[in-house]
Order: structure tokens, then C-alpha cells, then sequence
């Protein structure tokens, strides 16, 4: 009887996971279904620049590829006029958003010079292989992110003018020139030449001592940090 007990026990304990894990599996893929049922994507193909401008809380990564487009999404069921960007003097302006709400773009460009960060404003480059980048900011953060490590990734020169601005670094650079007002500045690759200018409680971080030169000028409020 014990024996009978446990078996019917045992049965109806799988019979319980086997139903949760239907139920688990049909919310988790619903749901990936339903984002894709009611969300269109849209390319826009661009006119040829070299200049980003992240106007206030726009939010969206740059790839470098062979061709210059934008991508968003908006849900099925809107119906807007308009787009999140347009190209005036060699220069892409990348709005806030078409909803009003929070809104994801991506920026693919076969060249770069400049990334200009707003109030607000989040700006990712993925992968940059570049000789010279500018990035001046007046606010916002800004994210040099390496994703492909199978790739020879590195900025020959990285020229920053930041206030009140966030920036991330995870490629290599021969030579960083940065001018700091209110900023926060973080390194975590190489640097081999460093040449600095902070005030008003700006602070820069790196993850080991820049290889040849460190030129540096600060006032008492800004600080420096090498891990």
C-alpha cells in the first residue's frame, strides 16, 4: 500500500513540473512572438556624413559597415509622420523619439570624425577602428564598447571636450587628449599617451598607468584613479 502511495505520489508530481514547465515555455515564447507581431521595423537609407549629433535623450548604438542607414522599430499599430533623423552639412541628427516614449535606434556609417552627446543622451559605438575620433559632450554618457574581440580594434587618437558628460572607453588608444569640466572619464584598455585638463569635480579612472607620456593638468576638486 506504502509502495502503491508513493507511485501514484511520484506520478502526479511529474505531472505537476511537466505542466509548469508547458506553461513557463509558452509565456516565455508568447511573448517573443507577440513583440514581433506588433512591432515594424524600419531602414532608412542616409546621405553620406561623418558627424553624430545625439540631440536631448536620444538613445541609440553606431555600427561602422559599408553602407550609411538608420533602423527603429514602432509598434503595429501607430501610424507616425516622421523620422528620428536627418543629415544637414555632413552631419546626422538623431532625435529623442517618434512616440514620445523611450525609443531604441541603431546608426550604421562608413564614416566617423565626431560624436556630439546632448542632455540626456546615451551613445554607443560598437567596435570602433578608427585612426581619430572627437567626441564632445554637453552631457549624456557615451560608451566605446568592443563586442567582436576577434577583430584588431583600437582609436589612434581620441580627442574629448567633455562637461557635465560620462564617457567609457574599452578600445585601445595610442593617444588620448581630453579636456574635463564636470566629467567622468573611464579607461579599461590601453593607453599608451595621456593629455589632460579637469576641473569642477571631474575624475578620470584608467586600469593600468598610460606606456609613454602623461601630461596632466587639474584643480583640486578633480581626481584621478589607476588600478
Amino acid at each position: 500500500m506504502k509502495k502503491s502511495t508513493k507511485i501514484i505520489s511520484t506520478y502526479v508530481l511529474l505531472l505537476l513540473i511537466g505542466a509548469l514547465t508547458i506553461f513557463v515555455a509558452e509565456r516565455i515564447i508568447g511573448k517573443g512572438g507577440q513583440e514581433k507581431k506588433i512591432y515594424n521595423l524600419f531602414t532608412k537609407p542616409l546621405s553620406p556624413f561623418s558627424v553624430v549629433v545625439a540631440e536631448e535623450s536620444a538613445d541609440f548604438r553606431i555600427e561602422m559597415c559599408d553602407s550609411n542607414a538608420m533602423e527603429w522599430t514602432l509598434p503595429k499599430e501607430m501610424s507616425i509622420k516622421g523620422e528620428p533623423a536627418y543629415v544637414r552639412n555632413d552631419t546626422l541628427f538623431v532625435a529623442k523619439t517618434l512616440t514620445g516614449k523611450s525609443q531604441y535606434f541603431v546608426v550604421r556609417c562608413k564614416t566617423l570624425t565626431t560624436i556630439v552627446s546632448s542632455k540626456g543622451s546615451r551613445v554607443q559605438l560598437i567596435d570602433p577602428s578608427l585612426d581619430k575620433l572627437k567626441i564632445m559632450g554637453t552631457g549624456g554618457k557615451v560608451f566605446l564598447y568592443i563586442i567582436n574581440y576577434t577583430k584588431a580594434i583600437h582609436i589612434g587618437q581620441l580627442d574629448i571636450v567633455g562637461k557635465k558628460t560620462s564617457i567609457e572607453i574599452q578600445s585601445p588608444l595610442n593617444c588620448l587628449n581630453a579636456q574635463l569640466d564636470g566629467a567622468q572619464l573611464y579607461t579599461y584598455s590601453t593607453v599608451d599617451e595621456v593629455n589632460l585638463k579637469m576641473v569642477n569635480n571631474s575624475s578620470i579612472r584608467f586600469n593600468s598607468y598610460p606606456r609613454s607620456r602623461f601630461n596632466m593638468e587639474k584643480d583640486s576638486t578633480s581626481s584621478i584613479k589607476i588600478y
